[in-house]
C-alpha cells in the first residue's frame, strides 16, 4: 500500500515558506566555542578555577575548569551579536575575546561565529610595579598585551596626575594627562617614563617578554635645572626698586623653599626694562622666547601688556601682569594672567572719589592708550549718573614730552566753568604715568588749573620720581590717586619691613604683587616640573585660588584677573613731601572714607 500523500494548495505553500523565512531571520547568531586545557605554573588547573571569556571588558561567557580542562562539560560558548537588536549580546567577526583565568590575563584570541576552536590557557602573572606619592622614573619589565596607555595604567588611573617621556632622536618630550589632550597615546618597552602619581599604588602590567627589570626612582624631572623667569619692567625708573626686590628677596625665598623641599632646583630672575615702550616691551619678549624662556613677569601697563600678548598666545608663553588693568583685556582662555584687578572696579572708585570730595564738574586729561581709554570709557557715565559733568577730554599721545597745548585747552575749560559751578566743584583728573612730572611742573604756569585740586589713578600714586623732581607741585596739587590695597596682614607687613630696608620706599600693592606672582608661578613650576607655558598656565588659577599671599588672596577671575579689590587713596604732602594715605575706597559697598586729619579739612562733598 502506498503512503498517503498531502498535498498543499498553493495558498498554504505560500504561508508556510512566509512563516519559514520568518524563522530564519529570528535564529539567534551562531557562538563560537572553545575548549581545552588549563593549566597555571604548569600544573593542571584546579577544579573551580574561573575561565572567563571578555569582549570590551565586558564579561560574556565564564565556567569553571574541571579536571584541568574547560568546555567539554559544560560547553564554552562565547555568544554571537544579534544585529537585529540594539543590545549587544555577544561578539562579532574580527572581535578580540580575551581570556582570564581566576582573574589572570591568559590570552586573546579572534571571534568567529560558528567556530569550533582548541585553546589552552595559562594564566600570564602580572609584573608589579609598586609607585610612591609624587614623581616616579620606570621603565616596562615586559611587552604589554596592549600597548594604549590607559589599558597599560587602568588600575592606578584615577591617581595618576600626568606621565611624560623623553624621544632622545627628536629631542622632544610627550606628556599624559587623564582627561586632556594628551600626545603620549602608548607605553611600550625599553622606554623611560616619568609617572606622577597622588598617592601610592601598584601598577600591574599584562605582557610577555622581559624588559630588563623595572627602574623605581622618585626623581623630579628639574633636579638639577636651573629655572629662568623673564621679568619685564614697565620703565627705567622702576628698576631701583624692582633689582633689589628680585635679587635679596624673592629669589633668596623662593630658592630656600625649594631647598627646604629637597628640590635640587634653583630659580634665576632676568630683568629687562621696556623703557616705557610697547615696541621695546615685545623685543624683549621674543628675546626670551628665543632663549627658550617662556614665563614672563611682565605687561605691567596695558599697552605693554597688549602688544605682547599676541606673540605670546602663538608661542605658549605665559604673561603675568603686575599692574596691568585696561578692561579691554579682560580676556578668556588668553595667556595673560593679572594680579591687578581691572579698571571696571578702578572706575566706580574714582567716580566715588571725586564726588565724594564735592566735585561736580572735572577736566579729564589722559594719555592715549588702553588703560586710560578704558578707565575713561567706565568713568564717564558712573559719574554723570551721579550728576557730575565731564567738561573737556584732553588726550595726548604717549610719547608727547611737551604738554603746554594740552594744559591751556585744560586752563580755558576749567576757566569757563568755575562761574558755573564753583571753584571749589571743578577739578582735574589726570591718568598718566611718568609723564606726570612733566605735566605738574608744567601745569604751574596756568593759575586756574593749578588752584584747582587735581585727581589720578593708580598710574599717579607712589611715583618716586613727583617726590624727587616735582616735590612742591605734587604737594600742593595733592594728586589723589585710587590704588587697589592689600588687606592688612602678618605676610604684608613682613614683606613692607624687609622692602623697606633695602629700598627706603614703602611697599606698593604693584611690588607686593610681584612678590605674589613670583611665587605662584614657581609653584606652578614644582607642581609640574616642567617650564612650558603649556603646562604652567592650565595650573595658574587653581595655584593662585589657593594661594594667600602679600598682596591678600589672589584669587582670579574667569578671564584671569583679580577677583575683587577696594583702594586706598594716596597723595603727596608733607614736609618734606611724601606719599600720604588720604582715604578708602571700600570695594563691597561703594564708599569712600577720608582721613581728614591727613587732609586738614573736611571734604565738602555732594
Amino acid at each position: 500500500m502506498r503512503p498517503k500523500v498531502r498535498r498543499l494548495s498553493a495558498v498554504a505553500l505560500i504561508a508556510l515558506m512566509t512563516i519559514f523565512s520568518v524563522i530564519v531571520y529570528a535564529a539567534p547568531q551562531v557562538p563560537h566555542q572553545f575548549y581545552g586545557q588549563v593549566t597555571i605554573d604548569g600544573l593542571p588547573a584546579p577544579d573551580g578555577t574561573l575561565v572567563e571569556a571578555r569582549i570590551d571588558g565586558v564579561t560574556y561567557a565564564e565556567t569553571p575548569t574541571v579536571g584541568g580542562r574547560y568546555g567539554y562539560e559544560p560547553m564554552f560558548q562565547v555568544p554571537a551579536d544579534d544585529p537585529g537588536t540594539t543590545v549587544v549580546e555577544g561578539g562579532v567577526n574580527g572581535d578580540t575575546v580575551k581570556f582570564y583565568v581566576d582573574g589572570l590575563w591568559a590570552v586573546n584570541h579572534a571571534f568567529l561565529s560558528g567556530e569550533i576552536t582548541e585553546l589552552p590557557l595559562e594564566p600570564t602573572i602580572p609584573f608589579e610595579i609598586f609607585l610612591v606619592d609624587g614623581w616616579n622614573l620606570i621603565g616596562l619589565p615586559c611587552i604589554p598585551e596592549d600597548p594604549s596607555i590607559e589599558v597599560v595604567l587602568a588600575d592606578i588611573l584615577d591617581n595618576v596626575k600626568s606621565v611624560w617621556t623623553f624621544d632622545g632622536e627628536t629631542g622632544i618630550w610627550s606628556s599624559y594627562s587623564p582627561g586632556a589632550p594628551s600626545d603620549l597615546t602608548e607605553m611600550v618597552e625599553g622606554k623611560g617614563y616619568w609617572i606622577k602619581m597622588t598617592a601610592d599604588k601598584i601598577l600591574r602590567i599584562y605582557g610577555s617578554g622581559t624588559g630588563g627589570g623595572t627602574i623605581i626612582v622618585k626623581v623630579p624631572l628639574l633636579d638639577g635645572e636651573t629655572v629662568k623667569i623673564g621679568v619685564i619692567v614697565p620703565s627705567t625708573t622702576t628698576l631701583e626698586t624692582i633689582v633689589p626686590l628680585f635679587n635679596q628677596i624673592i629669589k633668596p625665598d623662593i630658592n630656600a623653599y625649594c631647598a627646604k623641599l629637597g628640590y635640587d632646583v634653583n630659580f634665576e630672575f632676568l630683568i629687562e626694562d621696556a623703557v616705557a615702550e610697547a615696541d621695546i616691551h615685545l623685543e624683549k619678549v621674543q628675546a626670551f622666547h628665543e632663549m627658550g624662556v617662556n614665563l614672563i613677569i611682565g605687561g605691567g601697563w596695558s599697552a605693554q601688556a597688549a602688544g605682547s600678548l599676541g606673540y605670546c598666545n602663538v608661542n605658549d608663553m605665559l604673561m603675568f601682569s603686575p599692574s596691568s588693568t585696561s578692561p579691554l583685556l579682560a580676556i578668556p582662555n588668553d595667556n595673560l594672567f593679572r594680579m591687578a584687578p581691572t579698571d571696571l572696579k578702578q572706575a566706580p572708585a574714582i567716580a566715588e572719589m571725586l564726588w565724594n570730595y564735592g566735585i561736580k564738574a572735572v577736566v579729564f586729561m589722559q594719555r592715549g592708550d588702553i588703560w586710560a581709554d578704558g578707565i575713561y570709557n567706565e568713568f564717564v557715565p558712573l559719574f554723570e549718573a551721579k550728576g557730575g559733568v565731564v567738561l573737556d577730554r584732553i588726550r595726548y599721545a604717549y610719547e608727547v614730552t611737551e604738554f603746554s597745548s594740552y594744559l591751556q585747552v585744560a586752563e580755558d575749560a576749567a576757566a569757563a566753568a568755575i562761574p558755573t559751578y564753583g571753584a571749589d566743584r571743578v577739578a582735574v583728573e589726570l591718568l598718566s604715568f611718568q609723564e606726570a612730572v612733566t605735566i605738574v611742573t608744567q601745569a604751574e604756569d596756568y593759575p586756574t588749573i593749578y588752584s584747582l585740586p587735581w585727581f589720578g589713578g593708580d598710574g599717579t600714586a607712589f611715583i618716586q620720581q613727583l617726590i624727587d623732581d616735582a616735590p612742591t607741585q605734587a604737594a600742593h596739587l595733592g594728586i589723589y590717586s585710587t590704588l587697589a590695597t592689600a588687606p592688612q596682614s602678618q605676610k604684608y607687613s613682613d614683606l613692607y619691613d624687609r622692602y623697606y630696608a633695602i629700598t627706603s620706599q614703602p611697599l606698593g600693592i604693584y611690588n607686593a604683587n610681584y612678590y605674589d606672582i613670583a611665587w605662584a608661578i614657581a609653584k606652578a613650576v614644582l607642581e609640574s616640573q616642567s617650564t612650558r607655558g603649556t603646562d604652567v598656565i592650565p595650573l595658574i588659577p587653581q595655584i593662585c585660588y589657593d594661594l594667600w599671599g602679600a598682596s591678600g588672596w589672589c584669587r582670579l577671575d574667569q578671564n584671569g584677573d583679580r577677583y575683587e579689590a577696594n583702594y586706598d587713596i594716596w597723595g603727596y604732602g608733607g614736609s618734606p613731601v611724601q606719599n600720604v594715605h588720604y582715604g578708602y575706597y571700600n570695594g563691597v559697598n561703594g564708599q569712600v572714607t577720608w582721613d581728614t586729619a591727613a587732609l586738614g579739612f573736611t571734604p565738602k562733598g555732594p
